[in-house]
């Protein structure tokens, strides 16, 4: 997931207004990472400090149908 981050803290090490992946530890926590990796965090930061973006999937397009007039091949003519 990712988050905005709306106040630093105490910390040098966290930008106001740019966003990060977050990844949970624990119910209050998050690690916070430049990159989408969580082996790759900067720390582990109190989860109020981010607006958290909560993205649900797109649904689908609409399949389209490709083959609108097709007949049954024959392998043994």
């Amino acid at each position: 997931m990712k988050g905005t981050c709306i106040d630093t803290g105490d910390t040098a090490v966290l930008e106001k207004g740019k966003t990060y992946f977050l990844f949970p530890s624990g119910s209050s926590y998050v690690y916070v990472s430049k990159f989408d990796d969580a082996h790759a965090h900067m720390g582990c930061f109190p989860s109020f400090l981010f607006q958290i973006q909560r993205n649900e999937w797109p649904e689908e397009p609409a399949a389209a149908s490709i083959l609108e007039n097709y007949e049954q091949m024959s392998l043994f003519d």
